[in-house]
């Protein structure tokens, strides 16, 4: 066999410049929706109990308007609090205090959501934006006769101004998903379903 030689020092670091650059390393992000939503919105007031359980207060209040929407809105509010709040860490006096405001908010729904063709509770998606890659969840996604209509809860004592300004960004993220997921429908109509001490209310998000 041929003696072969070994390159020396100097050759080898003149090929090793020679060849191209490594791929720059990729810049996309993946994001959950309601993190950049609480980017915008950390400090909506919201009262019910303690101030420090309020998150989880606005989830199990989430997880029981699910619930019922996936029972077509049959079922029980006090029922469904009573199964749900051990997995939320909430006691079950506190979580009762929900009640009210749920029993009112099912009420809402009900009207809201009658004569939809289909409706969607808790609607997983994922959206590529630009250079992020964005995880979500849409609260309720209703098939209407004349497209789509995203409904989207919010526990909060805040005015209605300030919940528009935090959570546009939020609903223009829905907007994209549900264009993406049906383009044939156009753009859907969105509404925040505020859930507050003095009752639900419902305010439109125009995009």
């Amino acid at each position: 066999a041929p003696n072969l030689e070994r390159p020396t020092t100097n050759p080898l670091a003149t090929a090793l410049q020679i060849l191209p650059p490594p791929p720059a390393p990729p810049t996309l992000q993946r994001i959950p929706a309601t993190r950049l939503a609480k980017e915008h919105a950390p400090h909506l007031p919201y009262r019910t109990g303690d101030i420090h359980v309020a998150p989880t207060m606005g989830s199990l209040g989430h997880a029981v308007l699910e619930q019922l929407a996936l029972n077509d809105w049959n079922g029980s509010v006090s029922d469904w609090l009573e199964r749900l709040h051990d997995g939320f860490g909430i006691g079950r006096s506190e979580a009762q205090s929900l009640g009210k405001r749920i029993e009112q908010t099912h009420k809402l729904m009900v009207g809201l959501t009658a004569g939809m063709q289909e409706i969607h509770p808790e609607l997983p998606f994922v959206l590529h934006d630009g250079d992020r890659l964005i995880d979500g969840t849409i609260d309720l996604l209703c098939r209407s006769n004349d497209g789509f209509v995203i409904f989207d809860y919010k526990f909060t004592e805040a005015d209605d101004a300030a919940v528009i300004d935090a959570y546009r960004g939020q609903m223009e993220i829905y907007g994209k998903a549900t264009r993406n997921a049906f383009p044939e429908a156009g753009d859907p109509d969105i509404s925040l379903v505020v859930i507050s001490a003095k009752g639900p209310r419902l305010i439109p998000v125009g995009l």
